[in-house]
C-alpha cells in the first residue's frame, strides 16, 4: 500500500515492494515519479522477484502496467506466471489442475482478482514515441506505476544492439528520454536490467571470482543507468555460481539464501541487503526473516568512503568471510 512516511527526503510517497526488509533499506520502499532498476543472474531469478513485486501492488490495488519485452514472452504467459508466483508454485502446474491443493486454488483464484488491477502488454514497437504513446494512453486510465522487462529491450532491441553502430548512444538518449516522460507525466517505473555477459568469465580483472556478487560496474550501459536510475538493486545466491564449492550442504536451507543487495539508494550507494530463501521447487523466492545482531556484519567497506560499491550483509562464522574482495570504482549520483 503507498503510504507517506518520514525518510531521506520528506514529504515523499512510498510504495511497498512486498519484501520487509528490503522496503526498510530503500527507506520505506520504492519512491514514487522515479526509476527503479533491478539486475542479476540468472535472469530468470531476478525475474521471479519482479514477479513477486507486480504482485504485490496487484494485492495492495495499485493500477500498473506490465509491459514484457523479453524473449518470445506473451501476455497470456506472462500472466501464468505472476499467477504461478502468487500461489508459489511451479507454472507447470497450472496445467495439472487435479494436482492443485485446495489452498492453491484459494490463492490463484485470489491472485487472479488481484491481476485486474494490472495491464498486461507486449509492445510490438520498440521505439521510444511508440512507448511514450503507451505511457500516455495508460496514464489517461489511471495507471501510475509501469514495470518493464527489460529496460535494455525496451529502449533499443537486440537486434539494433547487435548491428547498429551508435546503439550505445541510442540508449542512452531514450534513457534519458524516459527519465524525461517519468517527470512530466509524474508516473514510476519498476524495471529490469540486463547485466554484462562477461560478469562470470574467469579471466575477467575484478570479476570477482569468489563471491562473483554484481556491483554496478557490471551494469550494462552502467553509466546511463547510475545516472538514470534512482535505486539499483542487485540479485546474488551464492549458490549458483559455486556448486561444486559452495560451503553449505545441500540439505541445508542455508544452501538456498539469496540477496537483494541496494547498491544505490538516491545520491547513496553500498546500502545493507535483504534476505531471501530461493524454492527450487517452484523456482520463486520468498523473504527470509533476518536477525540482525553481533553476528552479522557488512561486508565491502571499512569506512563511509569505500561505500561506492554495492556489498552484502552475511552471517559471521561462515567460509564466505574469508573470501575478500574488493570493491572498485564509483558512479555519478542519479540526479
Amino acid at each position: 500500500m503507498t503510504t507517506k512516511i518520514k525518510s531521506f527526503i520528506p514529504n515523499e510517497q512510498y510504495s511497498s515492494t512486498g519484501f520487509t526488509q528490503l522496503d526498510r533499506e530503500l527507506g520505506g520502499g520504492l519512491i514514487q515519479n522515479a526509476l527503479h532498476v533491478f539486475a542479476g543472474n540468472p535472469f530468470h531469478e531476478i525475474y521471479s522477484v519482479f514477479l513477486s513485486i507486480i504482485n504485490h501492488f496487484g494485492k495492495s490495488g495499485i493500477n500498473s502496467v506490465f509491459m514484457t519485452i523479453s524473449g518470445t514472452n506473451t501476455a497470456d504467459r506472462a500472466k501464468r506466471e505472476l499467477l504461478a508466483n502468487a500461489a508459489n508454485i511451479a507454472v507447470t502446474k497450472l496445467d495439472k489442475p487435479h494436482e492443485l491443493s485446495s489452498d492453491e486454488i484459494s490463492k490463484l483464484e485470489t491472485a487472479n482478482v488481484n491481476l485486474s488491477t494490472i495491464e498486461i502488454l507486449t509492445p510490438s514497437y520498440r521505439v521510444i514515441d511508440h512507448i511514450e504513446e503507451i505511457i500516455d494512453e495508460q496514464c489517461k486510465n489511471g495507471k501510475k506505476v509501469f514495470f518493464i522487462d527489460s529496460l535494455q529491450n525496451l529502449l533499443i532491441g537486440p537486434f539494433e544492439r547487435k548491428y547498429a553502430a551508435n546503439f550505445e548512444q541510442e540508449f542512452s538518449s531514450n534513457c534519458k528520454r524516459l527519465c524525461d516522460i517519468i517527470k512530466s507525466r509524474s508516473i514510476t517505473v519498476v524495471a529490469l536490467s540486463l547485466l554484462n555477459k562477461d560478469i562470470d568469465k574467469e579471466n575477467k580483472p575484478g570479476s570477482r571470482q569468489d563471491l562473483r556478487a554484481p556491483i554496478l560496474a557490471d551494469l550494462r550501459d552502467s553509466n546511463v543507468l547510475a545516472q538514470s536510475a534512482y535505486n539499483i538493486i542487485f540479485l546474488h545466491r551464492q549458490e549458483y555460481y559455486d556448486r561444486n564449492k559452495y560451503t553449505f550442504h545441500h540439505d541445508n536451507d542455508d544452501a538456498n539464501i539469496a540477496y537483494l543487495s541496494v547498491a544505490r539508494n538516491g545520491n547513496r550507494t553500498g546500502q545493507s541487503s535483504c534476505l531471501l530463501q530461493y524454492d527450487k521447487s517452484t523456482g520463486f523466492f520468498v523473504e527470509k526473516e533476518m536477525e540482525v545482531s553481533s553476528e552479522q556484519r557488512y561486508i565491502g567497506f571499512k569506512n563511509g568512503a569505500d561505500q561506492e560499491s554495492a556489498m552484502l550483509l552475511i552471517q559471521k562464522g561462515s567460509e564466505m568471510n574469508d573470501m575478500g574482495f574488493e570493491d572498485q570504482g564509483s558512479d555519478d549520483a542519479p540526479f
